[in-house]
């Protein structure tokens, strides 16, 4: 059982690890594009991630995906 816990606890570190790495290189990208966090949305799914927003689709690194395009949004 204290083998279990250790292995989950370590599980969620390199979770959190990665998640963290991944909001870091989000805002690299940004920066280098030039995008304002201030002016993103964050995601309605997960409230973690700043959704990535185009004329054609609506995205977060969370797995939402919603084809803008092909629905007739705008």
């Amino acid at each position: 059982e204290e083998i279990k816990q250790e292995l989950l606890l370590e599980e969620q570190a390199m979770i959190d690890e990665f998640e963290n790495l991944l909001q870091f290189e989000e805002e690299c990208l940004n920066s280098v594009v030039g995008l304002n966090t201030s002016d993103q949305v964050v995601c309605p799914v997960c409230n973690r991630h700043y959704l990535t927003i185009t004329s054609c689709f609506t995205l977060c690194q969370c797995g939402l995906y919603i084809n803008t395009k092909s629905q007739g949004m705008s």
